[in-house]
């Protein structure tokens, strides 16, 4: 700890020079500080790769993107689904000082073109399953300043191959570096729809790192499987890199399968740590095989993305395993609150399963009112993360920069307070609170007491105009398959749990809730699907 203070003190005169050279990026060094020891393994390939083998094909990769002009700050794009290649563009984008931007597979032609024009890429990887999203997302007159490369076929017209670099020779350089430059751009604000790309530094990327390996007591003989995808924040910050940076193995499946999920950590030894949205943990208590699962390999398994259900947690819990929630943002670490899960039985997890724990090393948390004021305990207002895991701004966004990035903190959006002992629950998103009749209605204390119902399967709470009281509650259910409900039934199994002016006035019933690829509820989705005053069953 004396060492990172050190460091810290050294930091605050050496932002704007090159202080240190690239032999001491942290994941350069992953070869000399861990050698032969096994990395990454393909699942599905049974492909194995050390830590030796992570820097040296990193080299390569980084001498054939230099030979296509990729320079200090120059964007590399990726359309890619879980697979080494990733790791090998991370590692080689630090040697070079480019900026790596993984975009999200799952969106249209015309939302990729958008993210594209913005971040003006350099070169662009993909697989050969995604080279039509590719060709229809590049704009013409972009296209000969795009270097287009290729994996899993073989060039077409301009394309370059990957493999070509893999075949080639490697390359040292000795670049200067400070802790503020960029290292990646994360797309987000899927709930808006207004994706922004955070800017994440290495400055961020290390205290994420060093701050996870302290709080979490990660150690070398720690194994996970990647369950996120590597174009979200949690699929590179939480494991993945701190967990290289502490010499442990990650299993890559190009993309979620519960049942390979199940079969590696049923069959192959741990001890493992597990980090996912609700959404996988839901899908994976439901697939083929869960029941006969004893899980005795799994130290603990974490939440986050979104608030997970204590009907989805209780099927872990009564395997004995270690399930709570943590939470983050994307602008924020993501490692910003996590429960003690270490220091806690699994007694005093159930007991404590609404809280999202407290802060990670190198996070401060405050709660502040409208005015900026600080809060003490148990009084709700928002969320504000400050320290060093903080991102550095919206690529080319000034004005939603200077919106969330204040006083050298992030104003996060979300309500939230914390208790007499220190632990922090989320209470809502700040912009979907419902005021009605001078009162304030929280959609998810509503929609925690709706989802214990037995026929409610997901749900949500959305506002809708009324004459007298300005907006009232509208909530929008998804019903277990072969139930049914009706509005007396869902609002008698309210009335008594929450105030009179928090029941939903009005019901409807779904067939699925919208989500984003993270569990993240889509409500501006339902609001314009089902934003009228009115019930629909």
């Amino acid at each position: 700890m004396v060492i990172l203070l050190h460091i810290s003190h050294i930091l605050e005169g050496t932002e704007r020079r090159n202080f240190f050279t690239i032999d001491l990026d942290i994941f350069n060094a992953l070869g000399n500080l861990y050698s032969t020891r096994t990395a990454i393994v393909e699942y599905e390939t049974g492909n194995k790769y050390s830590y030796n083998d992570l820097i040296h094909r990193a080299s390569k990769v980084a001498k054939y993107l230099a030979d296509l002009s990729v320079k200090t700050s120059d964007r590399i794009a990726t359309l890619l689904m879980n697979r080494i290649e990733y790791i090998d563009l991370f590692i080689a984008s630090r040697k070079l000082g480019s900026i790596l931007v993984p975009l999200n597979w799952r969106l249209t032609p015309s939302e990729i073109k958008v993210l594209l024009s913005e971040i003006e890429p350099k070169v662009i990887v993909y697989e050969a399953m995604f080279r039509e999203l590719v060709e229809k997302a590049i704009n013409k007159d972009a296209a000969s300043r795009i270097s287009r490369i290729v994996i899993d076929a073989e060039p077409l017209g301009s394309e370059h191959l990957y493999d070509e670099a893999l075949r080639g020779g490697g390359i040292e350089l000795r670049r200067g570096f400070n802790f503020e430059e960029p290292s990646m751009i994360l797309f987000t604000g899927g709930t808006t729809g207004i994706p922004k790309g955070a800017i994440i530094s290495y400055r961020q990327i290390f205290y994420n790192v060093i701050s996870e390996i302290l709080t979490w007591r990660l150690k070398e003989e720690h194994k996970t499987v990647l369950l996120l995808p590597l174009f979200h924040t949690g699929g590179w910050n939480l494991l993945t890199l701190p967990l290289l940076a502490r010499g442990g193995l990650i299993y890559l499946i190009k993309r979620f399968d519960a049942k390979l999920f199940l079969e590696i950590v049923e069959t192959l030894k741990g001890p493992w740590i597990i980090f996912a949205v609700p959404t996988i943990y839901y899908m994976i208590m439901k697939a083929e095989g869960f029941k006969d699962s004893s899980f005795t390999d799994v130290e603990w398994m974490l939440s986050g993305g979104a608030p997970n259900d204590v009907k989805i947690m209780e099927p872990y819990w009564s395997k004995g395993v270690k399930m709570a929630q943590g939470y983050g943002i994307t602008e924020g670490g993501p490692n910003n609150l996590t429960m003690p899960i270490y220091d806690l039985s699994l007694d005093e997890i159930k007991a404590r399963w609404k809280s999202v724990g407290k802060p990670f090393v190198f996070n401060v948390i405050k709660i502040v009112d409208e005015s900026g004021r600080e809060l003490g305990p148990n009084q709700p207002g928002e969320i504000v993360i400050c320290g060093p895991l903080i991102f550095s701004g919206y690529w080319r966004r000034d004005e939603e920069t200077a919106s969330t990035l204040r006083d050298g903190c992030v104003y996060t959006g979300d309500i939230g307070f914390y208790d007499d002992e220190g632990y922090f629950y989320i209470v809502d998103r700040k912009k979907d609170i419902i005021k009605s009749g001078g009162e304030q209605i929280y959609p998810r204390e509503i929609e925690e007491l709706a989802s214990q119902h037995p026929a409610v399967e997901d749900c949500a709470v959305i506002s809708v105009p009324d004459e007298k009281w300005g907006e009232v509650p509208k909530l929008v259910i998804k019903l277990r398959p072969g139930y049914k409900i009706t509005k007396d039934e869902i609002i008698n199994f309210l009335s008594g749990k929450i105030a009179r002016y928090k029941l939903p006035k009005y019901v409807a019933i779904v067939d699925e809730i919208p989500r984003s690829s993270t569990g993240k509820l889509l409500r501006r989705i339902l609001k314009e699907k089902h934003g009228r005053p009115t019930d629909e069953l």
